[in-house]
C-alpha cells in the first residue's frame, strides 16, 4: 500500500454508521415491499425462516430442528426477529423476517468498504459514492432483502478478501484470525466455504512465496518460506476444520449420519440428481459449452474486475504479485461451480456467479491504497464507472431472472429500487459537499 495510505489517520466511525444507516432502511423496505406488499413468495428464502421457526414451535425450544442439511447461521439468526413475531405477524408467515436478516449483512458490506477506502486514502466522496454503488447494484441489493443464504456469505467472503489484502500490505497475524474466523462462518452460511478455502489456500501460497515480507530486510530461503506457509495454513483453516468436524458430529449425534448434509434425501446431490437426464442438459453436455454459459452469466460481475485490469495496464503493474492473488480469488469459486455443473451437482442458477463481485470490492481498498494520490482519484472514477457498467447489464439479469429466483417481479424490484438507489446517490453526494 502507498506511503500516504499508511500514514492516513484511522477514519472515524461515523461515516461508515451512516452508509450502513442508509443501506439498511433500503433494504428492509425493500424485503417489505417484495415480501409483504408483493406476496412473493420465495422457498430457500421461506426453508430458512421455516428452519428457524421449528426451533421455537418445540416445547421446550429444541436447536436440534433447525435441520442438518442446509448451513445453519441464516436461520440461526432470525430467531431473535421471531420471537417478536407476535408483534406482527408477517416477519415469520411472510418471511419478512429473513429480508432483515440479509439486509443487516447487505449493510454491514457497504460500511465495511467505505471504511476501507477511506483507510486507503480516498476522500469521502469517493468512498461513499463507491460504497453506494456497490450496495445498490441491482443484484446486490435484491440479494440484500431476499432472505436468502448469499448475501451472508457474500459478507463472510469479503471479510476474508479485505483481511487478507490488509496482511499483504502488513503481515499482522491479527488478519489471519479473523480470516480463519470468517472462514468457518462462510461454511455456517454456504458450502462454496470449501472453494473460497481454496482460493486462500492458493492466495497464501503466491503471497508467502512471491511477496516481499515488509517485516524482513532478508530473502527466505525455501524451506523457511514452505514451513512459514505450513504454520500461516494451520492457523488460517483450523476452525474451518472445527466448524465442519462439529458439524459431522452434531448430524451424527442426532441423524445418525456425519455426512447427512452430503448423502441425504434432502442434500443438494439428491436435488440435482435428475440433472442426469439429457432433457436437462442439453447442449451443456459439453465443457465448451459450460464455458460459454458462465462467461455469459458471470459476466456483468467480472466488469469490476476488468476497470483493475485496465488500472493494472495503465499503471504497467499487472504482472505484480498480488493481481494473481486477486485473479485466483476471482477464478477458483467459477471454477468450482464450472467443476459442479460438468458433474451435474448445479442447476447453474445466475446466483451461483455473482462471487467475483464482491471479492472484487473487498480488493479494492488494497488496490486503491497502493496508488498516488492523483492516480487513486482516476482509478477510483474507473470503478465506480465499473460499477455503473454493471448497473447498465440490467437487462441480462432480467433475461436470467426465472435462473435466478423463479419470479417475473424480480427485474421490476431491481430497476425500481437500481432507480431509487441512483437518486440517493445523488442526494447523499450533494449532503456531503454541502
Amino acid at each position: 500500500m502507498n506511503s500516504d495510505a499508511k500514514r492516513a489517520a484511522p477514519p472515524r466511525l461515523w461515516g461508515s454508521a451512516l452508509v450502513f444507516a442508509l443501506v439498511l432502511a433500503l433494504e428492509i423496505l425493500g424485503a417489505y415491499w417484495f415480501f409483504y406488499i408483493k406476496g412473493v413468495a420465495m422457498a430457500d428464502a421461506l426453508s430458512k425462516t421455516a428452519n428457524a421457526y421449528y426451533v421455537l414451535l418445540m416445547d421446550p425450544p429444541n436447536l436440534a430442528a433447525i435441520g442438518f442439511v442446509w448451513n445453519l447461521l441464516p436461520s440461526l439468526l432470525q430467531i431473535p426477529l421471531l420471537l417478536i413475531a407476535p408483534l406482527w405477524r408477517p416477519l415469520q408467515t411472510h418471511g419478512v423476517a429473513g429480508g432483515i436478516m440479509t439486509a443487516g449483512f447487505a449493510a454491514f458490506n457497504a460500511a465495511l468498504l467505505y471504511h476501507g477506502l477511506r483507510r486507503a486514502g480516498l476522500g469521502r466522496l469517493g468512498s461513499l459514492g463507491l460504497s453506494l454503488l456497490f450496495a445498490l447494484n441491482p443484484y446486490l441489493f435484491f440479494y440484500g432483502a431476499n432472505g436468502m443464504s448469499e448475501m451472508p456469505f457474500y459478507t463472510m467472503q469479503m471479510l476474508c478478501v479485505y483481511f487478507l489484502a490488509r496482511w499483504c500490505d502488513r503481515r499482522n497475524t491479527l488478519d489471519l484470525f479473523l480470516i480463519a474466523l470468517m472462514l468457518a462462518g462462510s461454511f455456517l452460511c454456504r458450502y462454496e466455504a470449501f472453494a473460497l478455502a481454496v482460493a486462500i489456500a492458493i492466495a497464501l501460497l503466491l503471497m508467502v512465496f512471491f511477496a516481499p515480507d515488509p517485516l524482513s530486510p532478508f530473502e527466505k530461503t525455501f524451506s523457511v518460506k514452505f514451513h512459514y506457509y505450513v504454520a500461516t495454513a494451520l492457523v488460517v483453516f483450523m476452525p474451518l476444520l472445527v466448524a465442519v468436524g462439529v458439524w459431522m458430529l452434531l448430524s451424527w449425534t442426532i441423524v445418525g449420519n456425519p455426512l447427512f448434509f452430503i448423502n441425504s434425501v434432502y442434500s443438494n446431490s439428491a436435488q440435482t440428481s435428475y440433472l442426469s437426464d439429457p432433457a436437462m442438459t442439453g447442449s451443456l453436455s459439453s465443457a465448451l459449452g459450460l464455458m460459454a454459459m458462465i462467461w455469459q452469466k458471470s459476466l456483468p460481475f467480472l466488469i469490476l474486475y476488468a476497470a483493475i485490469v485496465v488500472i493494472r495496464l495503465l499503471t504497467r503493474r499487472l504482472r505484480h504479485w498480488d493481481f494473481w492473488v486477486l485473479t485466483t480469488l476471482v477464478l477458483v469459486l467459477l471454477g468450482f461451480h464450472f467443476v459442479m455443473l460438468l458433474t451435474g451437482k448445479s442447476y447453474g442458477w445466475l446466483r451461483f456467479f455473482a462471487y467475483a463481485l464482491p471479492t472484487t470490492a473487498a480488493w479494492l481498498p488494497h488496490e486503491l491504497g497502493a496508488l498516488r494520490p492523483s492516480a487513486r482519484r482516476m482509478a477510483a472514477m474507473g470503478c465506480a464507472l465499473g460499477f455503473l457498467l454493471s448497473f447498465a447489464f440490467l437487462d441480462a439479469l432480467t433475461a436470467n431472472a426465472r435462473l435466478t429466483m423463479g419470479e417475473p417481479e424480480t427485474a421490476r424490484f431491481a430497476a425500481l429500487f437500481a432507480a431509487t438507489g441512483a437518486a440517493l446517490v445523488f442526494v447523499t453526494v450533494i449532503a456531503f459537499v454541502n
